[in-house]
């Protein structure tokens, strides 16, 4: 039995023109971009296997040239999954933001600033020590700090800062921060996990001084 119209769904050159209409219309559907684009990708090799064989030139030089635009956009989507992936766990160049920040150079003995002071930068430590000495603590070269006051309430310093030795800092204030988080979104995943860090590692040395023992005194 001849039904009229089989032969179109069955020629595989008008199947991959349905195929490809339908992954257009399901790209329309996803909220997310890497399977958008992944769809729209599909759907371009569908359209130049439908148009490219039947000489439809308009379509297939659409699709031709959407082709390599939506692979090159889908590349560039999975390389800051990656990018995002390795900052969450701490694998992330900061020095790709020095062009943001300000060089700033100080003596031995000069406090960035003290316990209690205003945030207003947050600082990378290119060269030099610092000593952090509530806390007993030394900062070397490559260390990222200050940004904690810049994140609380009230905005103030939970620490003091000293130059051990002369050092060389590139500082940034909160709105290049936040200028820096466009830029670099695998710099605000940094940002998050070095917070949580700090404030972890201030909780422990809170519970180690509540438990230590009281020092004995004469009667």
């Amino acid at each position: 039995m001849d039904i009229p119209g089989l032969g179109v769904f069955l020629d595989w050159q008008h199947a991959a023109g349905f195929i490809a209409a339908g992954l257009v219309f399901s790209s329309f559907c996803m909220k997310t971009m890497i399977p958008l684009r992944s769809a729209a990708l599909a759907s371009n090799v569908a359209f130049l296997a439908y148009s490219v064989p039947l000489g439809l030139w308009p379509i297939a030089i659409l699709h031709g040239a959407l082709l390599p635009l939506n692979l090159a956009r889908l590349l560039e989507l999975r390389r800051l999954v990656r990018r995002l992936r390795d900052a969450r766990v701490g694998d992330f160049d900061i020095t790709a933001l020095l062009p943001l920040m300000k060089r700033e150079t100080f003596p031995a003995g000069h406090a960035i600033f003290r316990r209690g002071d205003p945030a207003e930068k947050a600082y990378y430590l290119h060269s030099g020590r610092i000593d952090l000495p509530e806390f007993g603590a030394v900062l070397n070269v490559g260390a990222f700090f200050g940004e904690v006051g810049l994140f609380t309430p009230d905005n103030a310093r939970t620490a003091t800062a000293v130059c051990a030795t002369p050092v060389e800092l590139y500082s940034i204030d909160a709105k290049g921060i936040v200028s820096a988080f466009s830029q670099e979104p695998g710099f605000a995943v940094h940002l998050i996990g070095l917070v949580g860090t700090r404030l972890n590692e201030d909780m422990n040395r809170l519970k180690t001084r509540a438990v230590a023992p009281t020092p004995a005194t004469a009667d």
